[in-house]
């Protein structure tokens, strides 16, 4: 199909407005739950090496130090809060959830302008086995994902949520001694292995940057390709 003179200076106008530091979160604060271990470590790590600065709300202080260490490293700002996030099941899983994007969503709301990045699962697509409280609250982040992003679109906040496949982890530690379980998982992974930490974040720094702007409502996996067998 032919483009009208219009149409051509138009789409070049556009891809001209294409920035590499879209992805800098230069004069951004992330503020990370759980930030202390774990792959939330390895999202604070990522932000502060985007240009964040990093607030991580967390229930004790395992890890404080590491995780100072390698934002400081990065010449980025981190401060700890310890805070009682560790109620059970569902209430964690999904209603902090709730709470802490309600909370979020009226200071987002008032400045017009915000990322909130939910933790979805494999769990956020599928039934599972053995947790069915798991799987019902990552099914309901996936859920609140999306009515939080509808809500918040006019302004200017994008909601979005990142859903990790089977990652290394001291969670998954008793997981991948399992044979028969670990043979299980691997024969449904495309690419053949687990992933590891760092394989989620940049994932998380794009979804924290301005270039992601036009992506709302998204859950996405980062699963080496589990959910296509």
């Amino acid at each position: 199909m032919a483009q009208s003179q219009e149409e051509i200076k138009h789409n070049a106008e556009s891809l001209n407005q294409f920035k590499m530091d879209w992805y800098s979160l230069k004069g951004k604060v992330a503020i990370i739950t759980g930030g202390n271990t774990g792959l939330g470590q390895g999202y604070a790590v990522a932000m502060a090496e985007a240009g964040a600065d990093v607030f991580i709300p967390t229930f004790g202080q395992e890890g404080w130090d590491t995780t100072r260490e390698l934002v400081e490293a990065r010449g980025r700002k981190v401060e700890f809060m310890d805070v009682d996030l560790t109620e059970k099941g569902i209430a964690i899983n999904l209603s902090a959830v709730y709470h802490l994007s309600l909370a979020a969503s009226k200071e987002f709301a008032k400045q017009k302008s915000g990322k909130i990045i939910n933790i979805g699962s494999m769990l956020s697509f599928q039934g599972g086995k053995f947790i069915p409280s798991y799987t019902a609250a990552k099914h309901g982040v996936a859920g609140l994902t999306k009515a939080f992003a509808s809500e918040m679109a006019a302004y200017n906040v994008q909601v979005n949520a990142i859903a990790p496949g089977y990652i290394k982890t001291a969670n998954t530690a008793p997981i991948r001694a399992d044979k028969s379980r670990n043979d299980e998982i691997l024969g449904r992974i495309a690419a053949g292995h687990w992933g590891e930490p760092y394989e989620l974040m940049g994932i998380s720094v794009y979804l924290a940057s301005n270039a992601a702007n036009y992506i709302n409502g998204a859950i996405i996996p980062v699963d080496g390709g589990y959910l296509v067998r």
